[in-house]
């Protein structure tokens, strides 16, 4: 087997996937650069729209890690990365993570210290073709051009995430999905000000940069527990994905073997783990050790590289 198939942590058959993946994380970028640069254009002195802007950037940030680590990735392993390069995926996830959690405290700080300070902002009218026009009405406009169509597409980028097992994937797409929450908030904000409540666009950036704070401060913890070795969870972090127990099941279901315990983490897309089995005897330690290889290999895709070893009683018992 060639290097290159080595490397490709794939099966065939989820070639599709990962190619609409891909292509849905260049619409993002596409899209989102547009209309980061509408809202920049119709700002003004709206701190709502200040907090939608940098959201917009910081949305950037997922699929651009998504393809330059689709690339990494793929490097086979060498001597200095015995392992390969599947981590670089939940890397990936921990930087995004961390920018969420950064520029949500700032914009928090931001937002909050206006409201503590009273600061009155207001928004303005603009010459259109000879008629003053509000500039709210083109801040609206464009947060609904900027929210509805990036539910759509998040929500068309969790499917593809669930079946390549990608978390950095399924987390921008969990972004994309709820930036109705924002497009809301900031068109709230902006007609509450426009009804005379100079506080409602400060508290709409605040509710803004809380969302985002909450999604990077979820995402950094989901990435550490990854970096720590944690069981392996779906991608959405909300559920043991059951794969040990059933590697335990296979197991125990062969003849030869009288208990088994396994321990798996995640690298990335794929698991890498240890199998200690008590044996019913001694006897052919090497083929027993490739028998069960190859029956845990054939239960999931995901499942990378396993080191088994054979075990007395009492070393099973001091296993995990």
């Amino acid at each position: 087997m060639n290097k290159a198939k080595e490397s490709y942590e794939y099966p065939l058959r989820l070639q599709p996937c990962e190619d609409r993946a891909k292509t849905l994380e260049w619409l993002s970028i596409v899209f989102l650069t547009i209309t980061a640069s509408l809202v920049y254009l119709v700002m003004g002195n709206s701190q709502a729209m200040k907090a939608a802007l940098f959201e917009d950037l910081l949305a950037l940030i997922p699929p651009i890690a998504f393809l330059v680590v689709s690339r990494i990735r793929r490097r086979p392993q060498s001597h200095e990365y015995p392992y390969g390069f599947h981590r670089a995926v939940t890397v990936g996830f921990l930087i995004s993570a961390f920018a969420l959690t950064s520029v949500g405290v700032f914009l928090l700080y931001d937002g909050a210290s206006i409201l503590i300070r009273q600061e009155r902002t207001t928004i303005g009218t603009i010459d259109m073709f000879g008629f003053l026009v509000w500039q709210g009405w083109m801040m609206i406009a464009v947060m609904l051009l900027a929210s509805i169509p990036l539910v759509f597409i998040g929500r068309a980028k969790k499917k593809p995430a669930a079946k390549i097992h990608d978390k950095l994937l399924h987390s921008d797409a969990e972004m994309n999905a709820a930036d109705w929450k924002t497009g809301f908030a900031t068109i709230v904000g902006i007609t509450g000000m426009g009804a005379g409540f100079w506080w409602a666009d400060a508290a709409a950036a605040v509710f803004i940069s809380l969302n985002i704070l909450y999604d990077g401060v979820r995402s950094l913890r989901d990435a550490v527990g990854d970096i720590m070795d944690r069981r392996p969870r779906t991608v959405d972090h909300l559920h043991d994905i059951g794969l040990v127990e059933t590697m335990e099941d296979a197991l125990g279901k062969l003849k030869w073997v009288r208990a088994a315990k396994i321990r798996l983490r995640e690298n990335g897309h794929v698991f890498f783990g240890e199998i200690a089995i008590e044996p019913i005897d001694e006897a052919e330690p090497l083929k027993r050790i490739e028998h069960a290889e190859k029956e845990v290999y054939a239960l999931d895709w995901r499942i990378r590289h396993v080191a088994v070893t054979l075990v007395t009683a009492d070393e099973l018992n001091e296993r995990l």
